[in-house]
């Protein structure tokens, strides 16, 4: 297979252990995020409240998979991932809400991928002390942490464990063939996209190994690579059709191609610098099109001029692949789907997305640490894995609370909205209305030019209405009001103004907000209360309706639905509406009695 020898003497402790053994490292390290509960930070609504996913039943697990609308792929996270769907489903199978166990199946899925990254280098380069080093470093990297601690990111950890077995077997089908092996790896090629979307990239991958694999026999070459391109190109229609749909692929970021190829390579030497243990690490970094950087400009530019020169030579040229550039290729194979330049997302950077695409780095790396003399190689190599477990170990410890997450993030990017207003936001929910303010405040001093500061206008005034000031909480939600983003704003204010008595006013402001987004059931919400009270049955009854479809599993959905219906007349939809509500949320039952007693003969 592919040439990656060195001095192997250096490794030789490894002695005959499989350097699959590194799964217990990565086991090891992230055992503590068993006592870890959920993040404020989708883990409530797609894994806790996520009522489709509690359940582990046959129609249930028919809507994951074949509901494509656009309802049922906003309740599942607007994505196509029914294999992370149904992984959520088995977790609450096993362990309902004790949520400790939904982290320990984390831990043994990212035990699980790191046995297998380490086996998949001892495959293509025949190198035991390579695979436990590569092993460990992919073990222990900081850069994991966000896709381990984080139970919302299931499905990344989920696609790498199927993603890196389709390769194990992908490479044992090239040395031995067998149409088990070859049937195997395009079934977990395609689970493993089904699991998240970025492993789509692993079809491209598959086809490299093949391509790189000079000593295979050539029909099995041609058939692992067209048949990967074949089943990535079958999967990613759904995975398309239903992100397009629910508006996951986004503007350019940077308002034109130019600007966002500039934007793109300035993420390039961030990923980078993170992968050279560059941090501090962060579920926020000061990265956007409003931030210029040119050591990382400079920094992502080179390093994707050079690798994709080395990568596109050896493509073309079979006397040029060796291991390096193979691990080259692969980091931009797995970097091109969240590059923003193939397919802009909604999020800049994060650590997760580099979870697979780490792993060429690291083999990269590895090469060189074992062609090291005998004693650098050991100082230089045992250095890199310590460094990764302190900085792997510091950055833990900030997910433990979502309160910790965020005070870590406006440390490391002071002038994030998103995670003042989160902080602002959680200390309201308990009570704590001057705290509240104090981070609303501190935001706002630090983010004069972002763009995203309505945010903030509206925790403020949600704070204010908290506490009765409801005057206030108008006047800052004229404020916040300002632009379509801030929709939940408009929505917001149509029922305080309503709640003032300025019914007409309100509605207005509630049909802005479902215009500007009606696939939000908050604001179908807002439009029904405000259109109820203003006379508009009609209109209630169809906001109502929409809302319950959009969140199905809400019972406040089919409660107002219910009351909507009864002020229309029609008793029997009325009933059936208030039947799905006490099914859902039993202890609605007074509620429900008062208003069919309430309701005219």
């Amino acid at each position: 297979m592919l040439d990656g020898s060195g001095d192997s003497k250096v490794w030789a402790i490894a002695g005959r252990l499989h350097p699959a053994w590194v799964g217990v490292l990565g086991a090891l390290l992230y055992l503590p995020t068993a006592r870890y509960g959920l993040i404020r930070y989708d883990d409530p609504w797609l894994i806790r409240d996520n009522a489709l996913l509690h359940r582990l039943t046959w129609d249930g697990i028919r809507r994951v998979f074949f509901d494509l609308s656009v309802e049922q792929r906003l309740q599942l996270g607007a994505e196509y991932l029914p294999v992370r769907d149904l992984s959520v489903m088995f977790d609450f199978a096993i362990w309902g809400d004790r949520f400790a166990g939904h982290h320990l199946t984390q831990v043994l899925l990212y035990a699980g991928v790191c046995a297998l990254a380490a086996t998949l280098v001892l495959r293509l380069l025949e190198n035991r002390g390579l695979a436990w080093w590569v092993g460990a470093a992919f073990a222990l990297h900081p850069v994991h942490v966000e896709a381990v601690a984080w139970l919302s990111e299931r499905k990344g950890v989920l696609g790498a464990l199927l993603f890196f077995g389709a390769a194990c077997l992908g490479v044992r089908y090239l040395r031995v063939g067998g149409v088990a092996r070859l049937v195997g790896c395009l079934v977990l090629l395609a689970a493993s996209a089904l699991a998240k979307g970025h492993m789509l990239a692993g079809a491209g991958a598959l086809a490299m190994c093949a391509l790189w694999s000079a000593d295979a026999v050539p029909r099995r070459r041609w058939t692992l690579g067209s048949s990967a391109l074949g089943i990535g190109a079958l999967v990613f229609v759904p995975i398309y059709v239903a992100g397009q749909s629910v508006g996951m692929v986004q503007p350019y970021h940077g308002g034109g191609f130019l600007e966002t190829l500039a934007l793109s390579c300035t993420v390039h030497g961030k990923y980078l610098l993170l992968m050279m243990l560059g941090g501090p690490y962060s579920i926020a970094y000061p990265v956007g099109p409003d931030f210029t950087n040119f050591g990382l400009l400079g920094l992502g530019l080179l390093g994707l001029l050079v690798f994709s020169f080395l990568t596109v030579c050896a493509v073309f040229q079979s006397s040029r692949r060796n291991a390096a550039n193979f691990g080259l290729g692969w980091w931009l194979l797995f970097l091109a789907p969240v590059s923003h330049i193939v397919f802009p997302l909604q999020n800049l950077l994060a650590d997760r997305y580099l979870l697979v695409g780490s792993w060429g780095l690291l083999l990269v790396l590895g090469l060189g640490v074992v062609r090291l003399p005998r004693r650098s190689a050991w100082v230089v190599g045992l250095s890199w894995l310590v460094a990764s477990t302190v900085w792997s170990v510091t950055q833990l410890g900030h997910w433990e609370s979502s309160r910790a997450l965020r005070l870590h993030a406006v440390s490391v990017h002071p002038s994030h909205v998103e995670s003042w207003h989160r902080l602002a936001s959680q200390a309201e929910e308990e009570g704590e209305y001057d705290q509240a303010e104090a981070h609303v405040a501190q935001g706002l001093e630090r983010s004069a030019n972002a763009t995203d500061r309505w945010r903030l206008y509206h925790r403020r005034a949600l704070i204010l209405q908290k506490q009765g000031r409801i005057d206030e909480a108008i006047r800052w939600l004229r404020v916040a009001a300002s632009r379509p983003e801030a929709h939940k704003a408009y929505a917001n204010l149509g029922l305080l103004l309503a709640r003032r008595g300025e019914i007409r006013d309100g509605l207005e402001q509630v049909r802005k907000a479902c215009e500007y987004q009606p696939r939000s059931a908050h604001n179908q919400r807002a439009r029904g209360i405000v259109a109820l009270e203003a006379g508009e049955v009609e209109e209630a009854c169809a906001a109502f309706a929409e809302a319950r479809a959009l969140e199905p599993f809400n019972a406040d959905n089919h409660f107002n639905l219910g009351l909507c219906e009864l002020r229309r007349g029609d008793d029997p939809a009325s009933e059936a509406a208030f039947e799905q509500a006490l099914e859902l949320r039993p202890n609605l039952v007074d509620q429900v009695d008062r208003a069919r007693r309430s309701a005219p003969r």
